[in-house]
């Protein structure tokens, strides 16, 4: 089911952003002619790439007083396996714009959108209670440079009912600009409020406060937002579609839980997590990209109390790789048929190398109210070295005496729980990493071991300036047999 929703969504927003030509700045009826022919001539070169959507009818258009009255076929999603989602009847209304050459759109997706199973079974009923979407269309594109949708009161009965999704609020916009150079630059903002997903049956339940997709886009080439089939200029290289961009996933108040046979609850509970991606100054030829990931309030509600006290409830990645060659992989691209093509894959390394390129690691790490574990390093690409990269950074983990303890402690008896074994081996890695590191006392973290971390280009990992190879290869030391009437895992 949530594949159907995923089409039903990429399927609204490709109709959305259909182009919608029109020559005239005044309506005529030349000019709904017009656009029907080109709206049926865009709406079959889709259904030639999509066997999976059908169609029934042809488009209409209608000249009104003051704009063209747009209304799609009734459009069906097939699947493989005989399902189908009727989305129905898709209006819009399209005026001529301040601007010559760009029209002011307004479309209405249609309630309910209904699947149903091989069978004939309903499996899918979506409801919207209220909506508005409207954008800004350009001819020379043969698409939308502004959009802004707001949906209100959405339900979706899934798997014939058994599971509702209730969803009082959903917004989108962007809002692209056009420079002198012909590329284009604005943001975007996806966002669903105040989701609740529910299944009777189980009694399982989530609910989400916030789900955000914030970015922005610079210097975007037109040809990434051409639609217009008679389209024939030369594609741009997927390197330099764009100068920048960033996109950030973010949640906010994330809780599910699932009753359990004992009639507890299990489940969990996250604040706050985002995940995100930049990158910029590609048409420069030299590029840095960034990936941030973090996550505040993780709470793994279902897990025994001491097994939580190990766990991170806040953690943080930050990732920058510097001077990228735009230039050099795009001379090397132009052999290759893809960018993740084989040729290109073993010609990486060099040119990474050779351009200098590095990978920077900071404001990383993992804490809870126990203990911190930060890391910051560089590592670089090098063709001398043994594993074609040399890095250096440095650990600061407080609270390792702590951390250590507990888990020596959980996993001393195997036979307890079966979250033991584990802990056991977290304790054994503790244990051979202490030595390694020196002391420092923090005025507020109290005792703080520090690792300074080296792999030099003949491939030798030191921790402090000593061998720490066997630090991931060392094995455990011997179980200790169970007793003979050993009791049931209890958890």
């Amino acid at each position: 089911m949530t594949t159907k929703i995923q089409n039903l969504i990429i399927l609204a927003c490709a109709i959305f952003l259909l182009a919608l030509p029109a020559r005239a700045e005044t309506v005529t009826e030349e000019g709904a002619g017009h656009l029907q022919t080109l709206f049926q001539n865009l709406l079959d070169a889709r259904a030639q790439k999509d066997a999976h959507v059908a169609y029934e009818g042809k488009v209409t258009v209608e000249p009104a007083e003051t704009y063209y009255a747009i209304t799609w076929p009734a459009i069906t999603l097939n699947s493989a396996d005989g399902e189908q989602v009727k989305i129905g009847l898709i209006a819009m209304n399209a005026a001529p714009h301040d601007k010559p050459g760009q029209y002011k759109v307004t479309t209405a997706l249609p309630s309910p959108i209904i699947g149903h199973d091989a069978a004939g079974v309903e499996t899918l009923n979506v409801t919207i209670g209220g909506q508005h979407a409207a954008g800004i269309f350009d001819e020379t594109l043969g698409n939308f440079i502004k959009m802004d949708v707001r949906l209100e009161n959405i339900r979706i009965l899934l798997d014939g009912g058994k599971a509702l999704a209730k969803i009082p609020a959903l917004f989108m916009r962007y809002d692209l600009s056009e420079d002198e150079r012909g590329r284009f630059s604005g943001p975007s903002h996806f966002e669903i409020s105040d989701l609740t997903l529910s299944q009777a049956e189980n009694s399982q339940n989530l609910s989400l406060e916030k789900f955000i997709i914030a970015g922005t886009i610079k210097g975007l080439d037109a040809q990434a937002l051409r639609a217009l089939p008679e389209n024939t200029e030369a594609p741009q290289s997927p390197l330099k579609l764009s100068n920048a961009a960033s996109m950030t996933l973010s949640v906010k108040n994330l809780q599910a839980s699932t009753p359990s046979q004992t009639q507890s609850t299990n489940g969990f509970s996250l604040q706050s997590a985002s995940l995100g991606f930049t990158y910029e100054n590609v048409l420069s030829g030299t590029a840095t990209a960034s990936t941030m990931l973090s996550f505040h309030g993780l709470n793994p509600d279902g897990l025994p109390e001491n097994i939580r006290t190990l766990l991170p409830t806040t953690g943080s990645l930050n990732l920058t790789q510097h001077n990228i060659p735009v230039d050099a992989i795009q001379q090397t691209l132009q052999n290759s048929a893809s960018l993740l093509s084989l040729p290109l894959l073993f010609k990486l390394p060099a040119i990474l190398a050779q351009a200098g390129s590095y990978v920077e690691i900071k404001d990383t790490g993992l804490q809870n109210d126990e203990y911190s574990v930060d890391l910051s390093s560089h590592i670089r690409a090098d063709l001398t070295a043994l594993n074609s990269a040399t890095a250096s950074g440095t650990l600061r983990f407080a609270g390792l005496d702590k951390l250590l303890a507990r888990a020596q402690v959980i996993g001393s008896d195997i036979h307890a729980s079966s979250y033991a074994m584990p802990v056991r081996s977290l304790a054994r890695f503790l244990e051979r990493l202490k030595p390694l590191g020196r002391v420092e006392t923090d005025a507020e973290k109290g005792f703080v071991h520090i690792f300074d971390l080296k792999l030099d280009a003949a491939g030798k990992f030191t921790i402090n300036d000593q061998n720490a190879g066997a630090l991931f290869n060392k094995e455990l030391s011997p179980l200790p047999a169970a007793p003979k009437n050993a009791p049931e895992n209890p958890l």
